[in-house]
């Protein structure tokens, strides 16, 4: 049995734009419409992350004009993550607008993580001022960079906390 004309058209659209992503992010996402799904998805995705390590603008300002509801999320996590190595304020300031979950508490371990290579000290102080709901993602990235800077002082510290959930969220 071959493949539908339209599955072949999809996959082979998707290889170009897929393949473009590199070299023009821009031209993948302006591009993206004509797949459907969880291909379209996919390489708005990848596309937006390619696109703010180049120009974090541009991505933002995409992604804020063409997309909504769980693309507009998926896609800005993207950019988000990519900006938390490049730019870890204008990552942060992202923060209020990506309400999932999943991709909140990446992008909150990221920054953590970020600010403990930094200095824990000042990477649990940026923890007291999170909304508590977003402590456990900025923990479970202070904690996996700290273990990795000084185990034992992060494993007394977790031994220490009183709240489990947080101690749990340290440990892994």
């Amino acid at each position: 049995d071959s493949l539908p004309k339209s599955t072949l058209h999809d996959e082979a659209l998707q290889a170009v734009l897929s393949r473009s992503v590199g070299m023009d992010p821009m031209f993948a996402l302006d591009q993206a419409d004509q797949l459907k799904g969880e291909r379209r998805e996919w390489l708005v995705a990848r596309a937006s992350r390619e696109l703010a390590e180049r120009n974090p603008a541009a991505a933002i300002e995409w992604v804020e004009r063409k997309l909504q509801g769980k693309s507009y999320q998926r896609a800005l996590g993207e950019v988000a993550e990519e900006l938390a190595g490049l730019d870890p304020k204008m990552a942060e300031s992202l923060l209020p607008k990506l309400t999932e979950p999943g991709k909140r508490n990446e992008l909150l371990g990221k920054l953590g993580g970020l600010r403990a290579v930094d200095g824990v000290e000042g990477a649990l102080e940026w923890l007291t001022t999170l909304p508590e709901a977003d402590q456990s993602g900025a923990l479970r990235g202070i904690g996996d960079q700290w273990a990795r800077i000084d185990p034992e002082a992060a494993a007394g510290f977790a031994l220490e906390m009183s709240d489990a959930g947080n101690q749990r969220n340290l440990a892994r």
